[in-house]
């Protein structure tokens, strides 16, 4: 490869191990490439953006200037290099709002190419110091890797449009940083700035040129949205530039760029469950439009998403990251046993949308993962490359109110089922049974009751031992129907309490009859024993 040279001060230098570093070839390219890019308004401040905040590991993007000493890129000639600040309109000294747009969508291309990695892709010098770059020693593990990108130095050692050393991200010391890109040999294009970034990068961990047996570089197959470039290739010219394991024909570089990115910077860890058994347990929050966002951040990653609807009318969107996806996407819908419903994956396009009519109320789930698209020898690509960032928009039919809980997949009677018992029956119970149940045998008892006072006091003139019997009978039923009486009281008003009352004086009245009659056969029997006594 040309473009491979070998470091000569790292050979000189005994203390360092010998280096490697790509220069780029030239390019030709258009001389007016941001012309067609959308006017953006530039977030609040464009030198703060952070692709994942808190990562221990760094890719900083640095568009405002840099001084170079002590570094391999120095030399007895250049000693100090003063690197300017990245210019587009001819005001070095400050960036007006397009320029912080197009700072913007350089940071945000770079970030989608490496958004499966634990890396922040950042515009931020954290901290006013080198710390959050510089590894002190094998034992410190927050450090990252900066991407100078800078005009008018380039000249110093070619015509290209980037350099770098080759897999020295995580090296301890600085010696070998930073990787550089030179906007000036690469027409100021945002695009192609941002390609040169992540090719550079790519480099510094450890990744060599994709090319063929005739050209150092692909330059890629297919058209429109999904015509295919590697990023370690050039993907100047191509919409769709990935990571690639060279499946292209005649490609003379098979090595797996992702396994050597994730050798240095791990995976970033799922952000969505695979299944729809993990994803019923969190289900999307109810309601009728639905949204969510992830990350495709291996290949061979699901997510899935449940939500929770009525029977009617879904539709539903998955569109990758602008303004320059990685992502080309597979959208599937799924019923509550997990079978799919209806799916999209249109010809020639990145993002998927489908609409289909759900049968019955339950817990549904939408499906997302990568795909490829025709055959990657010819002029399609696998789905090896196709990660990255996404949203998820839905329209459903709300559910009820009542229906607020997933089911896991797996049982189709119990998952459709349950939102049709829940909705329409436990309103029946709590609204009509209960008032029947509470209300109507609470009557009953009170208005029940009554005969067995009234006839109770009918009674008076039976023999003595059936009015002890019907006395206590009496009394049984009354305290029975007192306890019952007070709370129809309550809910019967004043007509069930006079009736207990009247029922209680009755129950009163016969215990003084039954005093009496047994005060006066006491009273007779003590006459006769004293008569007896005397006798005696």
């Amino acid at each position: 490869d040309p473009t491979l040279h070998l470091d000569l001060n790292g050979l000189d230098d005994e203390t360092r191990d010998p280096a490697i570093f790509y220069m780029e070839e030239t390019q030709i390219l258009p001389s007016s490439p941001n012309a067609d890019l959308p006017r953006r308004r530039a977030v609040v401040d464009v030198f703060k953006l952070h692709s994942r905040p808190g990562a221990s590991k760094v890719l900083y993007l640095d568009f405002d200037g840099h001084v170079l000493t002590g570094t391999a890129w120095n030399d007895a000639t250049h000693p100090t290099i003063n690197a300017p600040p990245c210019d587009w309109d001819g005001a070095p000294n400050s960036f007006s709002t397009t320029e912080q747009s197009y700072i913007q969508e350089i940071w945000a291309r770079v970030a989608e190419d490496y958004a499966p990695f634990d890396v922040d892709v950042t515009t931020e010098y954290v901290g006013g110091n080198e710390d959050f770059l510089l590894r002190s020693s094998s034992s410190d593990l927050q450090y990252g890797l900066r991407v100078l990108i800078s005009p008018g130095i380039g000249s110093i050692w070619c015509s290209c449009g980037g350099l770098s050393y080759v897999g020295i991200y995580g090296a301890v010391g600085s010696y070998y940083q930073p990787s550089l890109v030179f906007p000036d040999m690469l027409s100021n294009g945002v695009k192609y700035i941002a390609e040169a970034a992540s090719h550079e990068a790519g480099h510094a961990f450890g990744l060599s040129h994709d090319g063929t047996a005739t050209v150092g570089y692909y330059t890629g197959q297919g058209s429109g949205e999904t015509g295919w470039a590697p990023i370690m290739g050039v993907g100047y010219y191509q919409s769709l530039v990935q990571w690639s394991k060279g499946e292209y024909s005649g490609a003379n570089n098979l090595e797996d760029d992702l396994a050597i990115i994730a050798a240095r910077v791990a995976y970033r860890p799922d952000d969505a469950p695979d299944t729809p058994a993990a994803a019923a347990a969190q289900p999307l929050p109810p309601g009728a439009a639905l949204s969510a966002a992830g990350v495709i951040d291996h290949p061979g990653d699901v997510d899935v998403f449940a939500f929770l609807a009525a029977a009617g009318p879904v539709s539903a969107s998955a569109t990758p990251a602008p303004p320059s996806p990685n992502l080309d996407l597979l959208l599937e819908l799924l019923d509550p046993a997990g079978a799919v419903l209806a799916s999209a994956n249109p010809v020639g396009a990145l993002a998927a949308a489908l609409a289909f009519t759900l049968p019955a109320p339950g817990t549904y789930f939408l499906r997302v993962s990568a795909v490829g698209a025709g055959s990657p020898t010819v002029t399609g690509y696998s789905a090896y490359g196709s990660l990255g960032q996404y949203t998820l928009a839905a329209t459903v039919p709300p559910p009820s109110v009542a229906s607020t809980t997933a089911a896991p997949p797996g049982s189709p009677t119990t998952t459709a089922a349950a939102p049709r018992t829940t909705t329409a029956a436990a309103p029946k119970t709590t609204t009509a049974a209960a008032p029947k149940t509470t209300t109507t045998a609470f009557r009953k008892t009170t208005t029940a009751a009554p005969p067995s006072t009234t006839a109770a006091r009918k009674g008076r003139k039976r023999s003595d031992s059936e009015s002890h019997q019907a006395s206590a009978a009496a009394t049984g039923t009354a305290g029975a129907s007192g306890a019952g009486g007070y709370v129809a009281a309550a809910a019967g008003g004043i007509g069930g309490a006079s009736v207990l009352l009247a029922g209680l004086a009755a129950a009163l009245r016969r215990r003084r009859q039954a005093g009496r009659e047994a005060e006066a056969w006491a009273g007779a029997r003590a006459e006769e024993g004293a008569a007896g006594l005397l006798g005696g």
